[in-house]
């Protein structure tokens, strides 16, 4: 799995020749099936913006990305880009959402997420209370199930709501891996 804010700023190449293409500028995510469905991309000495789909990327790693053929990449015209916000979310309109359970409880908001690199889909969002309880406790680890829904807010469904962990960060969590410490 691959953070998504590590993938901003990675350098897209194509396939074969290596030869550097630009840089993602911004991820596009199917509001519906929570997956990529599009990488945006800015070109050195361009000040466009250019679009490649999911289909046409080879290979998402961690310090690249692979597009089959640097012909399928397109310009992000604007009529386009109007269309696109109505039925895709991007990066940074995903994080910075409240999550809720679907009593509404508030859990937090949404910090970051983790995709499937094969398959483009959100597996495991990283939720936070607020900055204290981050130092604290760490960030909650969140699997995302089909049946969670992306709107305005983030509602979590009861079954997500079981399989919710702590991050690994948190000073009570390091005290705890220190001297051994089981809940």
């Amino acid at each position: 799995m691959l953070l998504v804010s590590k993938m901003i700023g990675l350098p897209v190449v194509e396939q074969g020749s290596n030869e550097t293409i630009g840089r993602v500028k911004n991820i596009l995510f199917s509001k519906n099936r929570k997956n990529i469905r599009a990488v945006l991309i800015k070109m050195p000495h361009s000040l466009k913006t250019f679009i490649a789909y999911f289909e046409d990327i080879s290979d998402i790693k961690n310090n690249l990305i692979e597009v089959n053929d640097k012909s399928a990449i397109r310009l992000y015209r604007k009529r386009i880009r109007k269309f696109f916000k109505r039925i895709f979310s991007d990066y940074n309109e995903i994080v910075k959402k409240n999550v809720k359970s679907v009593e509404g409880d508030r859990l937090g908001f949404v910090n970051d997420f983790f995709i499937n690199e094969y398959s483009g889909r959100i597996e495991v969002m990283k939720i936070s209370k607020g900055l204290f309880d981050d130092i604290l406790k760490g960030r909650i680890m969140m699997p995302l199930s089909w049946n969670t829904e992306i709107s305005d807010e983030i509602t979590i469904d009861r079954e997500s709501l079981e399989e919710i962990g702590t991050g690994e960060g948190g000073i009570i969590n390091k005290i705890k891996r220190n001297n051994n410490i089981k809940e």
